[in-house]
């Protein structure tokens, strides 16, 4: 299925949305001098531009009767890049009818009606016209040979962390859907192509493009903190995001294979520091000896599938990371009284002062300052409970 898309009305430069997606043929509005409407969006991602002027006679509803052209005729003469669009979908329908055993790629259809294209603003593909005004009969002449399939891209995302599969009895690396991966292209006159991994359970993880062959630096995102497929979205906090970059990424001619893609594995290393813990009792702080004795349990909990990983925190405080193979993607981190001590503290508060962070990255650091009752409750910035692990 080929997708076109018009480009827009806003006489913006830009590359929007769904015409950032792969594969999407994107549609300039000409004008009857094969010139380019005043309106018309300009774009890198631009493939042709085709009529789109206030010249173009379309259909209006039977009662728009102050519109019709022509009495008692239900036809006006309309102007945008939405006018534009059907000339370019109409050429491809014509074209998947001449090629209709042959098993064209989206790629050969979309390249076809861009080699196929007259040259009418700056030599070459331009911002404004992309490669041109649409020309059905020569796109028609064209050999879908001579250029090859079309380069393909396919990710797989996931997590250095596992999770358990009840049917595949066995801890398997999880996809992370809601990853941004944008593909910038170092030839200037491509574009660049943006996707998001999907959260289907059998793909989770998933990013294909069907794009242009050549060389790209590919951009990998963890998420928005706004989205409910992204795994950030329950606790909400930037330094919890993850980002990596490819640089001189190949895409050759070659048929996407569902079954062999390009993995790229994130991997946040969070641990917990305590820097201080203090005692009160009646809003005194406590200064003794033998309150340097203490010690706290510190539970992380996933909250997916409510497994446990404790470690024991002294009062002069002390550092606690998941393992590695502790399952993505929330925690919540809980605090209690080493076993004995709960009496001594039952009219206490305890308050907790740290951090959570990233890839020993300073930069991204959640910091806290906690009062719990008796040393017993949630460790929180107050933001959210949950903590995100790669």
């Amino acid at each position: 299925m080929v997708f076109v898309n018009s480009a827009g009305n806003e006489h913006v430069n830009e590359v929007k949305s769904p015409a950032m997606y792969p594969g999407v043929v994107v549609v300039a509005a000409s004008t009857a001098g094969d010139g380019i409407t005043h309106f018309s969006n300009r774009s890198v991602k631009l493939s042709v531009a085709a009529p789109g002027d206030f010249s173009i006679l379309s259909t209006v509803p039977l009662w728009d009767v102050a519109e019709f052209a022509y009495p008692d005729l239900p036809y006006a003469y309309y102007g945008g890049t939405s006018m534009a669009c059907p000339h370019v979908s109409g050429a491809i329908a014509i074209l998947q009818q001449k090629y209709r055993d042959m098993g064209l790629t989206v790629y050969q259809y979309r390249k076809l009606i861009e080699l196929g294209a007259d040259d009418i603003m700056a030599p070459g593909k331009d911002n404004d016209s992309g490669y041109g005004r649409l020309n059905v009969e020569k796109s028609l002449s064209l050999d879908p040979d001579a250029f090859g399939t079309g380069g393909n891209a396919f990710f797989w995302i996931q997590t250095k962390r596992t999770y358990y599969d009840e049917e595949l009895e066995g801890d398997y690396p999880m996809g992370i859907p809601g990853v941004y991966v944008s593909m910038i292209p170092h030839d200037r006159n491509l574009p660049p192509i943006y996707i998001k991994s999907i959260g289907d359970l059998e793909l989770a993880g998933a990013a294909a493009f069907d794009i242009d062959v050549g060389m790209y630096d590919v951009y990998f995102g963890s998420g928005d903190l706004f989205d409910p497929s992204s795994l950030l979205y329950f606790s909400g906090r930037v330094q919890e995001q993850e980002g990596m970059k490819w640089e001189s990424y190949e895409v050759t001619h070659n048929p996407i294979n569902y079954v062999w893609a390009d993995v790229v594995e994130f991997s946040s290393s969070p641990k917990l520091v305590i820097e201080k813990i203090s005692v009160f009792q009646e809003g005194t702080e406590i200064v003794d000896p033998e309150i340097t004795l203490l010690q706290f349990i510190v539970t992380a909990i996933n909250a997916f599938t409510g497994e446990e990983f404790s470690s024991t925190i002294s009062y002069d405080g002390g550092t606690f990371a998941l393992p590695d193979y502790a399952p993505a993607p929330q925690y919540t981190l809980t605090s209690e009284p080493f076993p004995g001590l709960e009496d001594f503290l039952a009219d206490k508060t305890v308050v907790f002062t740290g951090y959570v962070e990233y890839d020993n990255d300073p930069g991204r650091r959640i910091y806290f300052e906690r009062e719990l009752p008796a040393g017993t409750g949630f460790i929180s910035d107050g933001w959210s409970f949950y903590f995100s692990a790669f």
